[in-house]
């Protein structure tokens, strides 16, 4: 008999997290039946074939008109009076937990409500187990719909969900069958506070590893790649100000910088200041089907990771994981987790968060030194089908799922 399960995610299936919906096809795959629910609509929807499949599974809690939830709230307390009980307390709990008036804990009776909802929901499909990616409103909607119905769930942390927030992370943790992050640095994070580290497990955000090259063709002039939301936190401006000190010293590329956000405009007016608009193209946001073209006309792919002024930052980038595995030479910076997939100096170069310099010297090394670069992608190429291929993290995940 096969298992019911469900996934809850902010946005499925959005561009920005295809690595929740590859998980859910890999979870199929191995015969585990899987209903999705989003917290929201995607405000930018993936649109692969794979993609537009689980769009017309998934169910969206916040397009239930909201005047719906009390009347869940209500059939919960009348069918479900044990459940509803105890799981109304760990709500008391918790609001007292954080600040007894606040604007979070009006969220939090707000996510019970929708937690309501999604209970009706799983009890009806006779779901057994809950898995819910990113440890914020998520969880919370996940923690109060798992309690209420009276199954297990597990939660997946990625980084600004626990970076900056990182609300009841112990209380998750604790009510849950077990804690999975992306990496060993947000493990020590999560230990850090307070949770123990025997109730965490490591599986990655993995990506297909049996990718079959085509020949590149050399180029006249090397390009330099980077692709993100155009945030702070992307470091889109410290790569500029890198590539500024590359022109000065007479090394001919090309800079495309790929995807949207409220610092594009900022960003082109950075490079025209720094007299190399010349030199950059933005060339907007890319279809995930079309990221893989695009990656493979690169000559270098960099991503200059920081913290932004509240305090997140990346976890471990898939887009660089994707650049490694279609043997893209990379850079990063040693920021969370990237320095576990990018090792310096054997799977790719790392430079510190905002240091221009040292990351315009390893763009120097990588564009002039081509026994280096082989080196990398070789290294680079091995360390993804070890680790962070898309197969072995499905099993991994597939595993803690199936444990009663």
């Amino acid at each position: 008999m096969k298992k019911n399960i469900a996934y809850l995610g902010p946005e499925i299936p959005a561009i920005s997290a295809t690595f929740i919906y590859n998980e859910i096809i890999g979870l199929e795959e191995k015969g585990i039946n899987v209903f999705i629910y989003s917290v929201h609509y995607p405000e930018v929807m993936a649109e692969e074939p794979e993609a537009i499949k689980i769009f017309e599974k998934t169910q969206y809690l916040y397009k239930i008109p909201k005047y719906k939830f009390a009347l869940f709230v209500v059939f919960e307390l009348i069918t479900n009076f044990r459940n509803y009980i105890k799981t109304a307390g760990k709500l008391l709990h918790d609001i007292r937990s954080i600040k007894l008036i606040s604007s979070d804990s009006v969220k939090l009776i707000f996510q019970f409500f929708a937690g309501s909802v999604l209970a009706y929901e799983l009890r009806k499909k006779e779901v057994q187990h809950l898995h819910v990616h990113f440890a914020h409103v998520p969880t919370q909607i996940g923690m109060y719909a798992a309690g209420l119905s009276g199954i297990p769930f597990t939660f997946t942390a990625h980084a600004n969900d626990i970076f900056e927030r990182g609300l009841l992370l112990k209380e998750k943790a604790d009510r849950s069958k077990q804690v999975i992050t992306i990496s060993e640095y947000n493990k020590r994070f999560l230990v850090s506070k307070g949770i123990s580290p025997e109730k965490i497990c490591i599986v990655r955000c993995g990506i297909k590893a049996n990718i079959k090259n085509s020949t590149k063709k050399s180029k006249k002039v090397p390009v330099i790649g980077s692709i993100g939301r155009l945030v702070e936190k992307k470091g889109m401006d410290v790569l500029i100000a890198a590539c500024v000190l590359l022109k000065n010293d007479g090394i001919r590329f090309k800079l495309e910088i790929a995807g949207d956000g409220p610092l594009l405009q900022p960003l082109a007016a950075l490079a025209e200041k720094l007299n190399i608009s010349e030199r950059v193209d933005f060339i907007g946001p890319l279809r995930h089907d079309r990221v893989f073209d695009w990656l493979k006309s690169l000559s270098v792919f960099a991503l200059a990771c920081k913290r932004d002024k509240n305090g997140d930052a990346d976890g471990i980038p898939v887009v660089l994981m994707e650049a490694m595995a279609y043997d893209i030479p990379v850079l990063s910076t040693s920021i969370t987790g990237v320095p576990e997939l990018v090792e310096h100096e054997k799977t790719g170069l790392l430079s510190p968060p905002e240091n221009a310099e040292l990351l315009y010297k390893n763009l120097k090394r990588i564009l002039s030194d081509k026994k280096l670069r082989n080196k990398l992608v070789a290294g680079a190429r091995k360390r993804v089908e070890e680790e962070f291929s898309q197969d072995i993290n499905i099993e991994r995940i597939y595993k803690i799922i199936m444990e009663q």
